[in-house]
C-alpha cells in the first residue's frame, strides 16, 4: 500500500490533527493544511519532508521487535532529521559510534549496494 506520510515542524494548531512524536517533530495532520501552506510559500523543506510508502507494526510489534535487537534506536537531532540536502543516513550512524563505522558507507539505496 502506497500512501504519503509527512514529518514536519510545524504544531498541532497549524497543521491540524499532526501528533508530535518527538520534541518539535509531528507525524501527519491535515494533508490540505500542508498543501497550503506549501504552495503559498508560507512552509518549505526544512519544516516539512515527505515519504511514499507505509510501514504498518500491529499493537507493541516494534516494541518487542526494538527489545529483542531487531532495530537500533538513536538520538538524531531535529536539525538532522528535517535536513533535505545531508545524508541522515550517514549521520545516524555516525551518531552510532565506532561499532557501526562501515555502515555509513552503505548506500542510500540498497540497490546499488
Amino acid at each position: 500500500m502506497n500512501r504519503i506520510l509527512y514529518l514536519h515542524t510545524l504544531d498541532s494548531e497549524t497543521i491540524p490533527g499532526s501528533k508530535e512524536i518527538f520534541d518539535g517533530i509531528f507525524l501527519g495532520g491535515n494533508y490540505k493544511s500542508v498543501m497550503k501552506l506549501v504552495e503559498s510559500g508560507k512552509i518549505g523543506e526544512k519544516d516539512v519532508r515527505f515519504f511514499l510508502g507505509c510501514a504498518v507494526w500491529s499493537p507493541k510489534q516494534l516494541e518487542r521487535e526494538i527489545a529483542s535487537k531487531f532495530w537500533i534506536v538513536g538520538n538524531l537531532p531535529k536539525d538532522k532529521i528535517m535536513d533535505y540536502n545531508g545524508d541522515v543516513w550517514a549521520s545516524a550512524v555516525k551518531q552510532l559510534g565506532g561499532r557501526y563505522k562501515l555502515w555509513e558507507d552503505l548506500p542510500s539505496n540498497p540497490m546499488w549496494n
